[in-house]
């Protein structure tokens, strides 16, 4: 069992979905505090998904450190642009759960 606060499998699907209702996403995943998949998108398969979890797991208690430290805040949202998709990372300390998206390039940019 994960470190994350309980949230049933439902609710994680319906999160997939609505976050996979916008243009331009290609993928998601719910990952917990110990960078373990809880639910990802269809069209992401699993091997991919424990790969970005374990990587976003740790990225993010990194960006934690780094806001507390200049801004003694919590991050909101961390956004990783690239040549063709970005990477939207929403964290939620509470849960304990991140959100990552892959995102077509300019799909939030009214494109």
């Amino acid at each position: 069992m994960s470190s994350s606060s309980y949230i049933s499998q439902e609710v994680m699907r319906k999160i997939i979905a609505q976050i996979g209702a916008h243009r331009g996403v290609e993928g998601t995943v719910l990952v917990d505090a110990d960078g373990l998949p809880l639910q990802s998108s269809s069209n992401m398969g699993p091997e991919l998904a424990e790969k970005i979890a374990a990587q976003v797991a740790s990225f993010i208690g990194k960006v934690y450190v780094v806001a507390d430290e200049i801004a003694k805040e919590t991050p909101k949202a961390v956004r990783i642009e690239m040549s063709e998709s970005d990477v939207e990372i929403i964290p939620d300390r509470d849960t304990g759960i991140t959100i990552c998206a892959l995102v077509t390039k300019g799909a939030f940019d009214g494109k």
